[in-house]
């Protein structure tokens, strides 16, 4: 059967009104036929009751005859539209994704343990509202390729320092000879447009394009083999609550590769420095983990701005690592820009400009202290570790 596609409305039944469960998106979902285009004319919130404990998963089975291939549901031009649970929601997933090139735009998702849960390769979540998530705003949770999130909102506020904005598990790197340059080439190899699909796509296991991560504890949480990227994003800590911050391959084992791109992207731990870290890369034995770290701002964490761990090669550009550290590590790894490790057979290398004349870095790094309150910018912390830092703006002062 070839693909369709078709706009689903899912709050599209006036007798669903105030108080749907999930069942009852289910059985919406279910009825379409090939062609159908529900519509609505209130603009109401639908609750997922905690009494209904089953998660909603698009499958071939709810759609009958159309294929669950290149779905698309939507609340296109909705204000106001969202789905939200109360209760003890802590174990439920809003939606499990189970088909190639499924949609999901244009909504709000409330109070879910996780969001939105990828099971397939090329689908897209965009223009939505994902927030009071205890486990994690959207996961990518299998070995699968070409995840897509765009212009989304991942706000924490009311769960200070619950769950991960993005979170993949599970996943493999694409060996494909296209693939292998691409995090050095652009950041955005799949532009929204006539072709939704390039062929570089797959390249990403899950790539985050035009975001924002409000009062999330740990805004990315990519701690197996892949490839991911984020661009054009910010991320917010909480106000409240002291969390760990983002982690980049903490969790690359032996023989696994990482790679991953972060562009224009500004990670602000506030006033209160409520991020431990900025951005960890690494940290786990003898995985390789690869970053390009490109036009990024780093700020306010209350331990260090730029954490490479172990076996973990950063190639960091035209970034401002600033007003970081002043809270004690038990690993006195604190500062600004800090290679460290615990294991110096398997320590890390950062690259923030290795020939002044020809290759600077055009970074800004300055007012990061340490523990002591003392000026720490660029902290090679341990004898094995490499700092290479030419072509840099390091002051303990900030321009």
């Amino acid at each position: 059967m070839p693909n369709r596609k078709i706009l689903v409305c899912m709050f599209l039944m006036d007798a669903c009104a105030d108080s749907c469960t999930v069942s009852d998106i289910r059985s919406v979902i279910g009825a379409l036929s090939a062609g159908d285009r529900a519509t609505s004319t209130t603009s109401v919130a639908l609750r997922c009751t905690s009494g209904d404990n089953s998660n909603l998963e698009v499958t071939a089975a709810d759609f009958d005859s159309v294929d669950v291939d290149d779905v698309i549901i939507a609340m296109k031009g909705r204000v106001g539209v969202e789905f939200s649970c109360t209760g003890n929601c802590g174990s439920k997933t809003f939606l499990k994704i189970n088909g190639e090139k499924v949609k999901v735009e244009g909504f709000g998702v409330d109070g879910f343990g996780t969001g939105i849960e990828v099971n397939d390769d090329y689908c897209t979540i965009q223009d939505m509202t994902i927030s009071d998530f205890s486990v994690s705003g959207v996961a990518n949770t299998s070995d699968k390729y070409g995840t897509e999130i765009r212009d989304v909102e991942f706000d924490n506020i009311s769960v200070p320092g619950g769950g991960s904005g993005v979170r993949a598990t599970g996943t493999t790197f694409d060996t494909a000879a296209e693939c292998t340059d691409i995090i050095y080439e652009s950041a955005d190899p799949s532009p929204v447009g006539d072709d939704d699909y390039p062929a570089e796509r797959h390249c990403y296991n899950m790539a985050v394009y035009d975001s924002t991560f409000v009062g999330v504890g740990q805004p990315v949480n990519w701690d197996n083999d892949g490839r991911f990227l984020v661009a054009r994003s910010t991320m917010t800590a909480p106000s409240g609550t002291a969390s760990i911050g983002s982690n980049w391959g903490d969790d690359v084992l032996g023989g696994d590769e990482f790679r991953a791109r972060v562009s224009d992207v500004t990670v602000d731990g506030g006033a209160g420095k409520k991020f431990a870290t900025g951005m960890r890369f690494g940290g786990h034995d003898d995985g390789g983990v690869e970053m390009v770290v490109d036009e990024v701002e780093v700020k306010n964490a209350s331990k260090r701005g730029v954490w490479a761990d172990r076996n973990t090669d950063v190639y960091l550009r035209a970034s401002t690592v600033r007003d970081n550290g002043g809270s004690n590590d038990s690993n006195d790894f604190e500062g600004g820009v800090v290679a460290g490790s615990e294991v110096e057979s398997e320590s890390p290398e950062v690259d923030a400009g290795t020939d002044e004349d020809t290759d600077p870095g055009d970074n800004v790094i300055c007012n990061n202290i340490n523990g002591a309150g003392i000026s720490d910018n660029v902290v090679d912390a341990t004898a094995a570790a490499i700092i290479h830092d030419n072509g840099n703006t390091v002051s303990s002062t900030c321009p």
